[in-house]
């Protein structure tokens, strides 16, 4: 989907974002999952599971969080469901994080945050044009976050 110069400037005094495409949880090859250990404020982490956790989290009462390498198969964007495309011997793969279900908080409740952005390619068999492929944005989920509960 194109935007105009109108549309992409509307965006910055928007109440809601431009539309994403979603990952079909059914529709996942999931290459590994690793799992973290809330962060420490005392020490600095050196591996980049870590360090992200850290940087969001700001050295709050932590979750750990679940990171996973997974490839979508398939997305939903404007209610149409899309193949993501995978070229030949290759995946596009996203670095995916979820709550685990023991993760647990001080101050409130384990959530994961959807708000991380990226763009994938899709096959889109509307296109005039060979390839038939366009690129999307798409959300998913990157941390466990803890949320206040009151």
């Amino acid at each position: 989907m194109a935007f105009t110069e109108n549309q992409i400037m509307n965006f910055k005094n928007s109440e809601n974002d431009y539309p994403t495409a979603h990952i079909k949880p059914e529709a996942v090859k999931v290459f590994w999952t690793k799992y973290t250990k809330p962060a420490s404020c005392l020490k600095r982490p050196n591996r980049w599971f870590d360090n992200i956790h850290v940087k969001r989290s700001e050295c709050s009462a932590c979750c750990s969080t679940a990171f996973s390498a997974v490839a979508p198969l398939k997305v939903d964007y404007n209610r149409k469901e899309y193949e993501v495309y995978h070229p030949t011997g290759g995946w596009q793969f996203l670095f995916v994080g979820d709550c685990p279900a023991s993760a647990s908080c001080t101050s409130g409740t384990c959530q994961r945050d959807d708000d991380y952005h990226t763009w994938i390619l899709v096959v889109d068999e509307d296109m005039d044009y060979v390839p038939q492929l366009r690129f999307i944005p798409i959300s998913y989920p990157r941390y466990c976050k803890c949320v206040n509960s009151s």
